[in-house]
């Protein structure tokens, strides 16, 4: 028996993720201290009204005199974890009832009235500042009410400023104006009903935006991810990130409106959306599917292409050709994190290796081709697949089998096990099929200093369909280790023959090998062989 195990280290099995260093947003769980929530004005404010979450501004008003002081938001229970932030459209009532929008956002937020609640306006302005080209936002939420919330997210660079804009709220008179730096509707292009003119400064622009619809009655926990639009591809300098509960950019017309909102986070796409061989898009392409087996010849790299995720241009994708194994690797990297956490993920695509004869393969060696797959769960992070793989089955003297995979390898070929080779397998007639079983449970690994055991258990059908299951199991001083490699392929077509004893002397002589295959009785190796001439069958040994 011939066995190798080389080369496999139990460490370099482990996958080593890259580490993103891409801006986040502040206290994006809201688990962090309430703070007291002073609402800004242009009379300069100093009174607080609520609290708010750090980081965060929401849209409480401070109202006039004794009137108007309105909480919108409030602290309660998050997604699996203690605090959310939940803003609602809330009632007021002074001499005609009004409702006070419920927001929250990275900017500062500011509202304007007149008298008895007319020439309303407000919104954000200014927000955080950053340098990164996030794809999408992801967020928890949840809300009740007849009108669909609203998410607002977006980037720039520059500064724009309108002048006189109201902002404060008064019973009579007119509202202190002020010039307003990087106002909301300013940035994002829309039209302001307060304010003079808006100017910028030279090469300011918006970069990328969210301005989109929830759902308007979500009872549970439900999760959103929004892609940003990107219209330019310069660096951002600052970014603003609100939710509203009703229509963030028009005066709620009720009060049974309310969001709910918790993990709150910028998401950076590593994957990819498409992935082509010669203009053609692979078969079962999805972008959370990474390992792919193609039955063909590994072609040139020019002959890959594939476009990412998202519109942001952050992610960066390169192919690698593994030309021994005949794999092409494709892996995508961005600064951040991805919706899952990871800050890479990697695509591999299995061709058919070129095909060549083991020199130690026997001439009677029944020979199957076709895919591989090797999966541990405690060793490598997903399933191995090879294409083009040949298993041998081969007959012996006692009747038994010999299993062989010779040069075995997985995980892009980097583990180099060598030849499994499983002697003693038992062949038995099952209905349809012949079963092949057999089991080492001492097999010495040299490179391991240590025995591992094998296991076969695998069926060959009278079409020739193998499907065979190989398990390893290692022990690494602490835990066993399961190796599964499963076989799927074809070859000779398996016949069993059964001997009788009534003479038929004149039919003529055909000879088979153990496993019913018939051969040329001029051109027989030395071995055991089945003689039948017409019904009579018996064993013979040929020198």
């Amino acid at each position: 028996m011939r066995n190798t195990f080389t080369t496999l280290s139990l460490a370099a099995l482990l996958a080593f993720p890259l580490c993103g260093n891409a801006q986040q947003l502040p206290n994006n769980g809201f688990e962090e201290a309430w703070v007291d929530c002073i609402p800004w004005t242009s009379k300069n404010n100093s009174t607080k009204q609520g609290t708010q979450p750090t980081g965060w501004n929401i849209s409480n008003t401070i109202g006039t005199g004794t009137m108007g002081k309105v909480t919108v938001g409030s602290k309660v229970e998050g997604y699996n974890s203690a605090t959310a932030v939940k803003v609602a459209d809330t009632k007021f009532s002074f001499i005609v009832t009004k409702y006070i929008p419920g927001y929250f956002g990275l900017g500062t937020s500011w509202a304007t009235s007149t008298g008895t609640g007319s020439n309303t306006d407000g919104g954000q302005f200014g927000g955080l500042e950053f340098t990164y080209r996030p794809d999408a936002l992801g967020f928890q939420y949840k809300s009740a009410g007849s009108l669909q919330p609203t998410v607002i997210a977006y980037t720039w660079k520059g500064t724009y400023t309108q002048a006189s804009v109201p902002g404060n709220i008064v019973t009579s008179g007119s509202p202190t104006t002020v010039d307003m730096v990087n106002r909301d509707r300013n940035i994002l292009g829309i039209n302001t009903d307060k304010g003079g003119d808006v100017t910028k400064t030279d090469g300011a622009e918006c970069i990328a935006k969210i301005n989109t619809r929830l759902e308007a009655a979500a009872a549970s926990w439900t999760y959103a991810e929004l892609p940003f639009e990107y219209s330019s591809e310069a660096t951002p300098e600052m970014i603003n990130v609100i939710f509203s509960a009703g229509d963030y950019f028009a005066q709620p017309s009720n009060a049974d409106n309310s969001l709910t909102v918790d993990d709150v986070k910028l998401i950076y796409y590593s994957r990819l959306k498409d992935l082509q061989v010669n203009g053609t898009t692979i078969d079962g392409f999805a972008s959370d599917k990474y390992e792919y087996a193609v039955d063909a010849a590994m072609p040139e790299e020019s002959a890959f292409s594939f476009a990412t995720l998202g519109t942001s241009g952050s992610s960066k994708a390169a192919v690698a050709l593994d030309t021994e194994n005949a794999k092409a690797t494709i892996t995508v990297n961005n600064v951040g994190e991805d919706a899952d956490g990871q800050t890479s993920h990697v695509y591999t695509v299995q061709f058919n290796k070129e095909s060549s004869e083991t020199p130690d393969v026997p001439a009677d060696a029944m020979k199957y081709t076709g895919t591989l797959t090797t999966y541990s769960e405690t060793l490598v992070p997903e399933p191995d697949v090879q294409g083009n793989i040949s298993i041998y089955l081969i007959p012996e003297e006692d009747n038994s089998i010999t299993f062989a995979l010779y040069d075995f390898t997985f995980f892009g070929g980097e583990f180099k096990i060598g030849d499994l080779i499983l002697n003693d397998v038992k062949a038995e007639q099952e209905g349809d099929v012949v079963r092949y079983t057999g089991s080492n449970p001492k097999f010495f690994i040299e490179a391991l200093g240590t025995d591992v055991a094998l296991t076969l258990d695998g069926t060959v059908d009278n079409n020739g369909n193998a499907a065979m299951k190989i398990n390893i199991v290692l022990n690494d001083g602490e835990n066993d280790h399961n190796i599964e490699v499963t076989f799927n392929g074809q070859g000779p077509k398996p016949s069993a023959i059964e001997g009788v004893d009534v003479d038929n002397s004149n039919a003529p002589v055909e000879f088979y090998n153990l496993q019913g295959i018939r051969v040329n009785s001029s051109d027989m190796a030395p071995g055991i062989y089945i003689r039948r001439q017409g019904t009579d069958v018996k064993k013979v040994l040929v020198k």
